[in-house]
């Protein structure tokens, strides 16, 4: 049930609400911009009412993209964005852990989370060390400003999470959270935990 009422959310012609009179992309006289998904999409995908066919990725892309906004939205007062708060949450949950464990944990490159943690820094957010052991590995951790937003951030997905489960029956929750980590896991996703 709630995995119905969760891929029902968008009518067929709610992605182009945005289409603007671009009349088409590159030499392909089929595809148009789409604003409100930030990408090309093809006509042919179109139906006859004028709205697109509707598919997973397409309700995922746009849930997805609904969700970083509130999350940009909340993290906004504390003067982070969405890719920080999330940062900040794994440093918090792991203690202190290296550039390279927390790059793994978050299945992001290296020099994503160097440049990511720069500005947290100078926000005296967080601090780096080198390791005493390897002389070699950086030790990322928490200062007490951090672990303050911590608290502000996970507060603010606490308040979106309740936000997304208001129309979701509880009953259908395990089936909803299943369907979501099968599609993660088709995509090659992991539990964070289960990252080596």
């Amino acid at each position: 049930m709630a995995v119905e009422k969760f891929l029902v959310g968008l009518e067929t012609g709610a992605f182009l609400g945005g289409t603007r009179a671009v009349p088409f992309v590159g030499k392909n006289p089929l595809c148009r911009y789409n604003f409100s998904l930030g990408c090309a999409v093809d006509v042919r995908l179109l139906t006859i009412r004028g709205g697109m066919k509707k598919t997973l990725l397409h309700i995922l892309i746009h849930n997805g993209r609904l969700i970083e906004r509130a999350l940009e939205e909340k993290l906004a007062l504390e003067g982070l964005h969405h890719g920080q708060g999330r940062i900040l949450l794994n440093i918090g949950f792991a203690g202190a852990i290296t550039q390279a464990d927390l790059a793994r944990l978050m299945d992001v490159k290296p020099a994503t989370v160097t440049n990511m943690l720069k500005p947290l820094e100078r926000k005296k957010l967080v601090k780096r060390k080198l390791d005493a052991k390897t002389n070699r590995a950086v030790i990322v951790s928490l200062t007490a400003d951090g672990e303050s937003a911590c608290v502000q951030i996970k507060s603010a997905w606490d308040r979106i999470e309740e936000r997304m489960r208001k129309d979701l029956p509880e009953e259908g929750m395990d089936d909803l959270f299943h369907a979501l980590e099968t599609i993660r896991g088709a995509l090659g996703g992991k539990e964070p935990k289960d990252r080596k």
